[in-house]
């Protein structure tokens, strides 16, 4: 049961200057002259203005990706879409999720079996887990928790600085936040700003102004298509020999794989198992914010088409693992995976998916694929190199936000990994 949220957190006066309405669409005026803000609670409500403060090319800003997220939800998820006017003019858009986040569910390393590790790790966990049972809230998210990247907002650059467009994003993320306090009964208790890839100094010294604190987590490794490889043979001319003998090796334990393109009626067939090997895998993640929901892919296909691509993989005629990719623009996102543990053991599975995806991005006549969080060391064996994403994070309630950080640190999944270097000279 949702407490009064007059008393969790007082709503704060940028309340005075929003539409009375309870109802969405809802109008905001912002504090800098000239500018406002609608705010649309489903992809289906969005006007054509959504298209006209577009940008730049981003398929995840796309109304088909969001009409897939939308239908086939995270537990417990809410949407707001956003459109940013200048004297009546769409200047911008963003993305706002709504989610219960629960760090007792979401860090996986709170629930290794103690029995492998010595009494002061025991001890610690279990102060940790103490504080994860505390560190339960309803938090806006600005941006999209189903990926690795900056995809949560698109400005005209030509009428905004980056300064002023983060400055927007904060006045709108608080108004939002009023808005479901004063007229949804929900408290919502932070605000983060995810996977900003601004200069990370400069955007520090924007966002420490209005309280966020800097959140570093794993990097997103990306591969870089060079422009000479026309193929996948001049990717592996262009590896040592100790790493390409290593890719010959995999290569030769993956022979018995069979590799399957699916298509809308093969994915509704294997759907729940789909889903099966993907809950397999998201369970050994040291951090997860969200769970998919078990249609999630189903949606994707229906709606973004041949953008959206599933490979399936059989051995002996049964179904071990599949990966995911999202095509947009110059980069192919890598997206969601699963397999079988044994299986992977056996072939090589995971490694085989790498190349398969380096394969694919090079014919594809891509620049980059983004390989996203966690394996980091696999990934970079095969080339991938780890880019930096910060998140900024603050909380409405000054004591709150004041520990914070020292509640991120202590529940921050430690991971150390060796960053490899397959080619035969640094580029």
């Amino acid at each position: 049961k949702i407490k009064n949220c007059h008393i969790m957190i007082p709503c704060t006066k940028s309340m005075q200057k929003t539409s009375l309405s309870t109802d969405f669409p809802v109008t905001h005026e912002l504090s800098r002259s000239g500018f406002s803000f609608q705010v649309f609670d489903s992809v289906e409500n969005l006007p054509i203005d959504w298209e006209k403060a577009s940008f730049k090319s981003d398929v995840f800003l796309n109304r088909n990706y969001l009409r897939a997220v939308e239908t086939a939800p995270p537990k417990g998820m809410r949407f707001n879409y956003l459109i940013f006017y200048k004297d009546g003019h769409p200047v911008g858009r963003a993305i706002f999720q709504i989610t219960r986040f629960s760090a007792a569910e979401s860090v996986q390393a709170l629930h290794h079996d103690p029995a492998k590790h010595s009494i002061w790790w025991r001890i610690g966990q279990f102060f940790k887990k103490m504080v994860a049972r505390w560190a339960q809230f309803h938090l806006l998210v600005c941006g999209s928790s189903l990926l690795t990247g900056e995809y949560g907002f698109d400005f005209d650059e030509s009428v905004l600085s980056r300064a002023e467009k983060l400055a927007l994003l904060n006045e709108a993320a608080e108004k939002t936040c009023d808005f479901y306090c004063h007229h949804k009964g929900m408290t919502v208790r932070g605000i983060f700003l995810k996977d900003l890839e601004g200069d990370p100094v400069a955007d520090h010294e924007i966002l420490d102004d209005y309280k966020y604190h800097k959140f570093v987590f794993h990097p997103s490794m990306v591969f870089h298509v060079r422009p000479e490889w026309k193929s996948f043979e001049d990717y592996l001319a262009a590896i040592s020999s100790k790493y390409r003998v290593r890719a010959k090796r995999a290569f030769k334990k993956g022979k018995a794989l069979q590799k399957v393109e699916l298509n809308l009626e093969s994915l509704e067939i294997l759907n729940a198992d789909i889903y099966r090997l993907y809950k397999n895998v998201a369970s050994q993640a040291s951090f997860n914010m969200v769970t998919l929901s078990e249609n999630y892919f189903l949606e994707l296909k229906r709606l973004l088409k041949d953008d959206f691509r599933i490979f399936a993989y059989y051995l002996d005629d049964e179904f071990v693992g599949f990966y995911t990719t999202i095509d947009n623009g110059d980069e192919l996102e890598a997206h969601f995976l699963g397999m079988d543990g044994a299986a992977n053991r056996k072939t090589q599975l995971y490694l085989n998916m790498l190349f398969d995806m380096v394969r694919q991005v090079i014919e594809a006549g891509k620049e980059r694929l983004v390989l996203a969080r966690t394996a980091m060391e696999i990934k970079s064996s095969v080339g991938a190199v780890p880019e930096d994403m910060v998140g900024y994070i603050r909380a409405k309630q000054g004591l709150i936000n004041f520990i914070l950080p020292h509640v991120l640190e202590l529940l921050r999944p430690k991971e150390t990994w060796v960053p490899r270097q397959p080619f035969k000279e640094t580029v």
